[in-house]
């Protein structure tokens, strides 16, 4: 019977451990203990096949121990493997390596990984007992027969070539003698080109060193053969191999010191385990989840997929339980076996139960796995299929709200390719179709459209698809005697097809044509409106004029100067509307520039004497802003005009007009005149014109002015035209 120690100091892993090793490993002893001093003495006293030790063991960590256990006669020959808690560094693995360890497992432990590589070792020790023997047998032999060997020399080397294992000697230097057809075959070269060489050159450079110094210089010299280890060789193709080797020292009849080695080549083995590694690894990594009952339908193994789907924190949850407890209704669990056991393999979907309670959808494919010992397992892949399956439970609600939605409709509903053909029509409002849906299916847009009209529908349908996009057009058809007015809009479907969803809009473009026609009438009317107010203004500033003409009263003159100004500002405006195509905007530049060049003439001002400096951006006004602001731009310039530049002297006027983002519109007018004294307040000027201002300012532009005496005076208009809506 096999003895297995355990050293660890967590009764957890201990436990957990020991059943792994019962459940899965039979015919074996297993000792425990949780210090590194009682495993020593645990080791001394019981001799085990195998020791695991757990790295990270305080007072004595796992390398302590295993250096103890080296130093060992009786223990030095035990195969260990290293327990640890943390990821695994390189540095720590060639620390192991070098004191002799096996492998490292990490923990939680990986029942699968931890009973390969048990059964592994324990394979090596028979394996290494055969060759111990073989050995014990070929030195009895070499013993028994020394005097008998000098006579059968032709039996020696029967038994040399023949042996499976590669057998050679070499100097002390490392310098080949003599090796078998085994040797030979393992590396490639033959005996003569081997006895020309060396062992370095036939050894990887990271290996070199090491054996040198261990093997040759250390082990060899102290006990007269070596431990079994692995290296690896350069075979003459340049290949790569491992191999297994134990050397023993021996001395010729003449003195001198040779070794001998038995080679063997493990490629396949380490092939294997490789795979098996990758196969551990391919089921841990994978999404779906991955399950193993036996025969008793109890957990052998689970991967973090499938612990993660039920809700589980590490694989001691479940092992040794019934697997009957993740089922909602035990019967689909009795269904499940039944099935294996007749069929040998099952695919159902069923309603399993999280640890938390909470119940899901699952689809699950087993079957059943015989191993070599005869013993039944079930193997099963599970996938979470609940959000699947509510996705296609709402897409079946949603495709039914669809279908009721697309049977309510009025609008025609086709699918059209890229060549013209109809691929499908809705039956949705077939009193729209220019013809009956069964004579319209398989045919394309020019067997039923005159030309001009099926490549108007054609060009449209490979536009939309060429450039993948939505398109619309509207189109008349004569259906039933009668002109129908239709909009399509065109969806690409496919690469190939579009979505052709035409809509009856006769009665919108109806409507449209009688708003056409009464917009059209309105805005005549609207100009001939603004036409008659420009003339009767007109008529009203000739009549001031002529009473002017009659008085020779100069305050007269000037006031009804200043109200003809008035009238000739908003009468501009009205101009400037019976002219526009847009009889809601005025273009405030223009106005502001015919405004000034009108006043000029009023004043009497020479371009010599006073000059005009415009930075006007085009900006468009509402009607209802534009009388009183021309009213407000009216007073600002007259003013200049009047009392900025008396006794004729000159100067210059600018005038600045913009509009910033927020759509507030700035107007500055200023000039380099006399300015007005500092003490005066215009606010509180009882100038009738200024107050008018100012209250058309507050009142009906809802705006903000300002000014200073600086160099002249300098006004600072902002107003927003969001007060009106557009009239036409």
């Amino acid at each position: 019977m096999k003895k297995i120690l355990i050293i660890d100091d967590q009764q957890e892993n201990l436990t957990a451990i020991e059943k792994l090793v019962h459940n899965y490993i039979s015919g074996c002893d297993v000792h425990t203990a949780t210090t590194g001093k009682e495993g020593v003495a645990v080791s001394q006293l019981e001799i085990p096949d195998l020791i695991l030790i757990n790295i990270n063991l305080p007072l004595m960590d796992g390398f302590e121990i295993c250096d103890k256990l080296k130093a060992i006669e009786s223990t030095k020959q035990i195969p260990i493997i290293f327990l640890s808690q943390n990821k695994v560094s390189s540095a720590i693995n060639i620390k192991s390596i070098k004191r002799g360890v096996n492998s490292i497992i990490t923990i939680p432990i990986d029942k699968i990984e931890l009973t390969t590589q048990i059964k592994v070792i324990f394979r090596l020790q028979e394996a290494e007992e055969r060759l111990r023997q073989d050995k014990t047998n070929l030195e009895k032999m070499f013993d028994d027969k020394a005097n008998e060997l000098h006579q059968s020399e032709e039996l020696y080397r029967s038994l040399f070539e023949e042996s499976f294992n590669g057998i050679i000697f070499v100097t002390k230097e490392g310098e080949f003698v003599v090796c078998n057809n085994a040797y030979i075959k393992i590396t490639g070269y033959s005996i003569e080109e081997l006895s020309s060489m060396d062992l370095n050159q036939i050894t990887p450079v990271e290996f070199q060193e090491w054996e040198r110094k261990e093997i040759f210089e250390k082990q060899l010299p102290q006990r007269g053969h070596s431990e079994t280890y692995e290296k690896e060789y350069i075979k003459k193709n340049g290949a790569i191999i491992p191999v297994e080797v134990t050397s023993h020292k021996m001395k010729t009849d003449s003195g001198d010191i040779l070794y001998w080695s038995l080679v063997r080549d493990i490629s396949e083995r380490r092939k294997a385990e490789d795979e098996i590694k990758l196969l551990n690894n391919t089921f841990e990594d994978s999404i779906n989840g991955f399950s193993i009952i036996d025969s008793k339908g109890k957990f052998v193994y689970a991967n973090k997929a499938y612990l993660q789907m039920w809700g589980l924190e590490n694989l001691n949850e479940i092992v040794g339980k019934s697997s009957a407890s993740h089922f909602d209704n035990p019967l689909d669990h009795l269904t499940m076996i039944t099935k294996l056991e007749e069929f040998g393999q099952y695919l159902t979907e069923y309603v399993a139960k999280r640890k938390n309670g909470t119940n899901f959808e699952v689809l699950m494919s087993s079957h059943l796995h015989r191993s070599a010992n005869n013993d039944i397992f079930y193997v099963s892949t599970s996938l979470d299929v609940t959000d699947h399956r509510n996705a296609e439970k709402e897409l079946r609600r949603s495709e039914t709200r669809l279908l009721s939605l697309f049977n309510s409709m009025t609008d025609i509903v086709m699918e059209i390719d890229y060549s013209g053909y109809y691929l499908y029509i809705a039956p949705t409002n077939a009193n729209l179709l220019f013809m009956p849906s069964k004579h319209l299916l398989g045919k394309k847009l020019n067997d039923i459209y005159p030309k001009p009209q099926a490549d108007k529908f054609l060009n449209f349908i490979k536009e939309c698809l060429n450039k993948n996009t939505t398109g619309t057009m509207e189109y008349p058809l004569v259906i039933k005697d009668k002109i129908v007015w239709f909009e399509a809009r065109a969806t690409p479907r496919t690469k190939s097809s579009v979505l052709f969803i035409a809509r009856d809009v006769t009665i919108r473009k109806q409507a449209e044509e009688q708003i056409k026609k009464d917009l059209k009438e309105k805005s005549t009317l609207l100009q001939e409106l603004y036409h008659r107010t420009k003339n009767n203004m007109q008529v009203i500033s000739s009549m001031l004029k002529m009473q002017s003409m009659r008085s020779e009263d100069k305050f007269i003159h000037e006031s009804f100067k200043e109200i003809n100004n008035k009238i000739i500002a908003m009468s501009l405006v009205h101009q400037k509307l019976y002219r526009a195509q847009d009889l809601s905007n005025i273009d405030l530049k223009e106005y502001i520039e015919e405004l000034v060049d009108l006043l000029m003439q009023s004043y009497d001002i020479r371009p010599e004497i006073v000059s005009l400096s415009l930075e006007l951006e085009q900006v468009f006004v509402l009607i209802d802003s534009a009388v009183p602001l021309g009213l407000v731009l009216n007073e600002l310039i007259s003013n200049v005009f009047k009392h900025a530049f008396p006794n004729n002297n000159g100067g210059v006027i600018s005038l600045r007009l913009y509009k910033e983002r927020d759509d507030t519109i700035h107007i500055h007018v200023s000039d380099n005149g006399i300015g007005i004294k500092p003490d005066v307040d215009l606010h509180k000027a009882k100038n009738m014109g200024l107050q008018t201002m100012f209250s058309i300012i507050d009142y009906q532009l809802n705006a903000e002015i300002n000014y200073e005496s600086k160099n002249g005076l300098k006004w600072h208009l902002k107003l927003k035209d969001d007060l009106h809506e557009k009239r036409v």
